[in-house]
């Protein structure tokens, strides 16, 4: 708990998501709102962002968290990816 608040912390460079954990966290959200387009690792791989279907985003979100838009919140179901110390203090009220 931080600040009157509770949350769970999960480090998903150490504990890679499952499939299943995936796909619950996105809930009816697409992969795409979560990719990180900008990171350095997607850059390096040479894949482009247009020719990248949900389903081939979402396994490799799987296979490679830089691909994750960090960090990423959850609050009250709701995914906030890529939020800034300011927008996570405003969205936490404090």
């Amino acid at each position: 708990m931080q600040a009157g608040q509770d949350f769970t912390e999960k480090d998903f460079f150490k504990e890679k998501f499952s499939d299943a954990e995936l796909r619950k966290l996105l809930g009816d959200q697409l992969p795409s709102a979560i990719f990180n387009f900008k990171s350095v690792a997607f850059k390096k791989s040479g894949l482009l962002a247009e020719t990248l279907t949900e389903e081939a985003m979402f396994e490799l979100l799987l296979e490679e968290p830089r691909y994750w838009r960090r960090p990423l919140l959850v609050i009250d179901g709701t995914i906030i990816p890529g939020a800034s110390v300011k927008q996570i203090k405003e969205l936490l009220n404090i």
